[in-house]
């Protein structure tokens, strides 16, 4: 979440009339997240997150508010998006998809602990069992088209920033480790999340259980695997490296409710530095390569993805705990 586009209080109160909610009594933006506008909006008795696509079409939007509004119907905790009078899910501001969505309850986990990873684990197995039929197009995480992007990143950061030509180096020397190891052998997957990071996710006050998976507009079809390693990245790394108690306890939960298959096991170290160059490449083209500016925003540092992927393959992390 982010903003791009200023909203001011007259356009934030037509917008929630079109979804049937008003008058509008407060909104503020939100800072965090990449991708997208976002406000906090208070009105008719509720609070809602107001969200402008920068750049999804509202095809895609639409399917991803439709696939999580299954999973909730299917007791995944994610907050269900507000219809408009017509029984839309998406309203429109200048051409570009809006959305109103309730606003979750509970609170980000900065420092996870292992019963949290635990309680997680079986709240993604259930996720991963309940959209297992269900059918998203995003598939930039898939080797296909991230090795491709990954290449001509690395391209234009050496020709455009000079001063970042070790990052571009590393961004093609993953990429040719990778392709060595392609194809993948067959593994189970679905529907997965693939951005499970820490602040897509609360938890009831106290940190005992999860209210709310946020942020799907990442999510697609892929290795249910993939997930794992996004939350193990960013959820149980350590000053080390993954840290070996806080994994156990994230696959001990996650095993509870869905058994692994071995050649899971045998691609956790190909998926975790899969996932950290697809992060390394995201967060490069957002804040080193902008196209648009933020006016409100956390700049999330690429290096801290480098970091790890240098540490990953220094250091043999990545293998099975």
């Amino acid at each position: 979440m982010a903003v791009y586009t200023a909203l001011d209080a007259a356009a934030v109160d037509a917008l929630l009339r079109t979804f049937g909610a008003g008058p509008l009594q407060s909104f503020s933006p939100i800072a965090e997240g990449i991708e997208n506008t976002n406000y906090r909006v208070v009105a008719d008795g509720g609070e809602y997150v107001l969200t402008l696509y920068e750049r999804a079409p509202a095809g895609q939007v639409e399917g991803v508010l439709r696939v999580t509004e299954t999973l909730a119907e299917r007791g995944v905790p994610c907050p269900g998006a507000r219809r408009t009078a017509a029984g839309k899910l998406l309203g429109r501001y200048r051409g570009r998809p809006v959305s109103l969505v309730a606003f979750a309850s509970g609170e980000s986990v900065l420092a996870p602990r292992e019963h949290q990873l635990e309680h997680l684990g079986r709240v993604l197995a259930r996720l991963h069992g309940c959209g297992a039929d269900l059918v998203l197009p995003g598939r930039a995480h898939a080797p296909e088209q991230l090795l491709p992007a990954s290449r001509e990143l690395a391209r234009r950061l050496a020709a455009e920033r000079p001063d970042l030509s070790e990052l571009a180096a590393l961004l093609l020397e993953e990429c040719l480790w990778q392709e060595s190891r392609l194809p993948d052998p067959p593994l189970p997957g679905g529907l997965i999340h693939a951005d499970l990071f820490r602040d897509n996710v609360l938890f009831a006050p106290g940190g005992v259980r999860v209210t709310a998976l946020l942020d799907f507009h990442l999510a697609g079809r892929g290795p249910w695997l993939f997930d794992l390693a996004v939350v193990l990245l960013d959820w149980c790394w350590g000053q080390q490296g993954v840290d070996g108690d806080l994994a156990r306890a994230l696959l001990r939960g996650y095993r509870g409710v869905r058994l692994m298959e071995g050649a899971e096991y045998r691609q956790l170290p190909v998926l975790l530095r899969r996932a950290a160059l697809r992060y390394l490449c995201l967060r490069c083209e957002r804040f080193l390569l902008p196209d648009r500016e933020r006016m409100w925003g956390v700049r999330k540092d690429p290096q801290e993805f480098a970091a790890k992927l240098d540490t990953l393959r220094g250091a043999g992390q990545g293998e099975p705990p």
